[in-house]
């Protein structure tokens, strides 16, 4: 029989632990994800195994995004200058048309502004940018704003 445990609370004094029914993912004594621990391994050591498998990312991904955030340094922004905007929809609307020119360079292979790299890297940046960005500003900038002005 596997165990689930419940995520109310994560410290030790907490023993919310019960038996793993399929489907039952939720604790409602509680009112907390109920999560559920498997042996791992050849040891028989527990898991609740709910981490991303981030093995599988390739270093390739998380060197292009760096090196279009090295770029932006070079050229005088100053560390994290992309966060401020994580929460502006016009900032992210500006910065897809930006990136839009990076996917139609590559495409197209044309050279305006950076070489093949240069556009994938760029292409990374916008992707981590989306991924930080509060989703209800990337709503506005793609869906709400837009669609009340049509």
């Amino acid at each position: 029989m596997s165990l689930a445990f419940c995520d109310y609370n994560t410290s030790p004094q907490h023993k919310c632990v019960k038996p793993a029914i399929a489907g039952a993912d939720y604790c409602e004594e509680h009112g907390a994800k109920m999560l559920e621990v498997k042996p791992v391994g050849t040891t028989g050591a527990m898991s609740s195994g709910s981490y991303l498998p981030y093995e599988q990312v390739p270093r390739s991904l998380t060197d292009a995004a760096a090196r279009r955030l090295k770029k932006g340094q070079d050229k005088g922004y100053e560390v994290f200058n992309w966060r401020k905007g994580l929460s502006d929809p016009e900032f992210i609307r500006d910065r897809f048309r930006h990136f839009k020119n990076h996917i139609e360079d590559l495409v197209n292979d044309t050279d305006t502004e950076d070489d093949m790299q240069g556009n994938v890297d760029a292409m990374a940046w916008f992707v981590m940018l989306l991924c930080e960005a509060d989703k209800d500003a990337v709503a506005k900038a793609f869906y709400h704003e837009l669609r009340k002005k049509c």
